[in-house]
């Protein structure tokens, strides 16, 4: 089969229309002896999913956003109220009371880059399936599915540009190593703090004093500054790239300032990484469908999901913005402010091995008869746990992993076992009462199921967060639910 797919996406001020989206897909079964009792398989499938409208109304309208704000409470007595004026915005990196104003940043829409194409995925699948005596079936499948283009917001910026002023167009498009979108920037010139630039800046140049602590300075993601380079920057006004006739061409006048960033093709690749996201699986069960009083549903799953992209939703920090989150919205820059953002490795959701097993058995002789028993067993190994930075820019909590992913473990393995019984009492031929009971986690675990994995808190200087790899900060619960009952009556008629 082959499906075609288009979406129209319309913001305030934006819209696009994705096209020529083609979906193939194709898949065999072979009954190898014939018995009906065995089965081969194997498939291709090609995904397109759709963006969510959450990016028109974030990315294709205009918005206000407010940067960097930590308010300080006023103390008179007994009485505390909090303030939001600019003389009591708190500085991050001294920590003090600042007289810098609020920072407002609005846009009108950002634009999408033509030839722009859908999400897509690749998924790969092949098994075998045979069913014995009474019943009993074994199935084995591989499963590799592989993500192969996304939708993202850009800008064509490094983080430490962006902290020292300036500023370039958002835009929609398929980032990828191949991405010449923008005009890329030149490195920024360290210089020693309380010195003057060197020559090299120019007589007009953006400039970054020693500001330690919020992202600014030419320091890598750890915090430590460029070796021997102090930890202040300047960009030249007056770059190599574009040249006049570039410039001319683009309606800019020739020789004037240009940073970085601006939204035309230079030639040379903007330095985006490639989105990456692989999952292959081995998926193994064994199920036994209702017969002689008794079933199973019993499944084991090897899995590895890799990568430096998790999809529309971002496991690490929890943000819920699909196809415009905060991970391309920079290029990676020269002084590693993002990390090992853009470098491949198990991704938060990973789970190396899951199993699920129940079980079900219905009494027919005795007093007992017609009583119903079952039984459900789960156990899951651990997900990665890494060192999350502070985004440079944004200031927001979760956002750069540091040193690699899943570098400090994994969450402890968690299983539990959960029991049911029923059992119908008939009143007459239409009518019975079913009382039953389902008991949750019968052993009574207690096993921490997230860890705290952010580093820094929000719009704090590095190592600020005392919680640090300490049970808490999860998308569901922190620790496993304890023992819990249920009981019921049910009227059937």
């Amino acid at each position: 089969g082959i499906r075609w797919d288009e979406q129209h996406i319309a913001g305030q001020d934006v819209k696009y229309t994705f096209t020529d989206s083609w979906s193939p897909r194709i898949g065999v079964a072979i009954d190898p002896w014939g018995d009906r009792k065995s089965k081969i398989s194997a498939g291709y499938n090609r995904l397109h999913w759709s963006i969510p409208l959450d990016a028109a109304v974030r990315s294709l309208s205009s918005e206000l956003d407010l940067l960097g704000l930590a308010f300080q409470p006023v103390i008179s007595g007994t009485n505390i109220s909090v303030v939001t004026d600019s003389a009591h915005l708190l500085n991050k990196a001294a920590g003090g009371v600042t007289t810098s104003p609020t920072i407002f940043t609005s846009g009108g829409g950002e634009f999408i880059l033509p030839g722009t194409r859908m999400n897509m995925a690749d998924e790969f699948m092949a098994g075998f399936e045979h069913e014995f005596k009474n019943g009993l079936v074994v199935s084995a499948r591989y499963v590799d599915r592989r993500l192969k283009r996304i939708v993202e917001d850009m800008s064509g910026i490094s983080p430490e540009l962006a902290n020292v002023g300036q500023s370039a167009p958002s835009f929609l498009g398929n980032p990828s190593p191949a991405l010449d979108a923008t005009v890329n920037e030149h490195k920024g010139i360290p210089f020693a703090v309380g010195t003057p630039p060197p020559a090299s800046c120019g007589t007009n140049f953006l400039a970054t004093t020693d500001d330690v602590g919020n992202g600014a300075e030419a320091d890598d993601a750890n915090g430590n500054p460029e070796a021997g380079a102090g930890n202040a920057l300047c960009w030249p006004q007056v770059g190599v790239v574009p040249n006049n006739a570039v410039a001319a061409a683009n309606g800019l006048v020739p020789g004037s300032p240009e940073f970085g960033g601006e939204p035309f093709s230079d030639g040379i690749a903007d330095g985006f990484a490639k989105p990456i996201r692989v999952y292959q699986a081995v998926e193994i069960e064994l199920n036994k469908q209702f017969s002689k009083n008794w079933m199973m549903r019993t499944s084991w799953t090897i899995s590895k999901l890799q990568g430096n992209y998790q999809g529309a939703f971002r496991g690490d920090n929890g943000q819920r913005d699909p196809g415009i989150s905060s991970l391309f919205d920079f290029t990676p820059g020269f002084y590693n402010l993002l990390g090992d953002q853009f470098k491949p490795g198990v991704l938060p959701t990973d789970r190396r091995h899951l199993i699920n097993a129940y079980f079900s058995y219905v009494f027919d002789k005795y007093a007992v008869k017609n009583l119903t028993l079952g039984t459900g067993v789960q156990i899951a190994s651990g997900t990665p746990v890494s060192n999350y930075g502070d985004h440079p820019v944004y200031q927001n909590a979760g956002e750069v992993p540091l040193g690699g992913r899943g570098i400090l473990g994994r969450t402890p393995v968690n299983g539990q076992v959960d029991v049911h019984a029923d059992y119908p009492f008939k009143l007459s031929e239409r009518n019975k009462l079913r009382f039953g009971t389902d008991l949750f986690n019968i052993a009574n675990q207690k096993t921490v199921l997230t860890i705290d994995q952010f580093r820094d808190l929000t719009n704090q200087p590095a190592n600020s967060n005392l919680d640090f790899l300490k049970p808490g900060r999860g998308v569901t619960t922190t620790y496993q639910r304890p023992f819990y009952a249920r009981f019921f009556v049910r009227w059937e008629f």
